[in-house]
């Protein structure tokens, strides 16, 4: 019966966080940035930098940006481990096209940001994934090494077993939530 209890719970728990996951809404998708007092409005949906006169098209590429300019004009940064190296179209003018390098700096303030807010994440839910199955595969031993050392012939009641391992499932569900959103 009780087994069968904890199962319940279990599935009722997995069914309603399967639901938690929130879409992101496309005011997400749009950040603006300010360099050198000028506004830029960076699109990561649509891969593009508006500023107050011009559109710029972005693409990354593993260790390698581009940025279009709307004269068919273009730039690529190519970054390796400690140095970086940027490319311009044969006829590029960079007196009367934005600075490329203000733009790398726009795109690697969003992109490097978004990547290091989810590696946080990543590893916060690789931890509580691992603490989490733990907790519920050995309760008995968690309850120990909380509960029982400082006591003499200390054994957990079918009560506590079941809070540590309903924890270690949702801690494990959190972790997994967290390592894949």
């Amino acid at each position: 019966m009780k087994k069968m209890i904890i199962a319940l719970l279990c599935f009722i728990l997995v069914i309603s966080l399967s639901g938690c996951r929130q879409e992101k809404s496309s005011d997400s998708q749009i950040k603006t940035i300010n360099k050198n007092g000028v506004n830029y409005v960076i699109d990561t949906e649509q891969c593009t930098i508006r500023d107050n006169q011009q559109t710029y098209s972005y693409v990354i590429d593993k260790a390698e940006t581009t940025i279009k300019y709307s004269d068919g004009q273009s730039y690529t940064w190519k970054e390796s481990e400690d140095m970086g190296m940027g490319i311009a179209s044969p006829d590029f003018d960079y007196s009367t096209h934005v600075d490329p390098d203000i733009l790398i700096d726009v795109i690697d303030e969003v992109y490097h940001v978004n990547n290091k807010q989810n590696s946080k994440n990543a590893v916060l839910g690789v931890i509580l994934l691992i603490a989490g199955i733990i907790d519920a595969i050995w309760a008995e031993r968690i309850w120990f090494f909380h509960w029982g050392w400082g006591y003499k012939n200390a054994e957990p009641s079918d009560l506590a077993i079941g809070v540590y391992r309903i924890g270690g499932i949702i801690a494990a569900m959190i972790g997994l939530i967290n390592i894949v959103a």
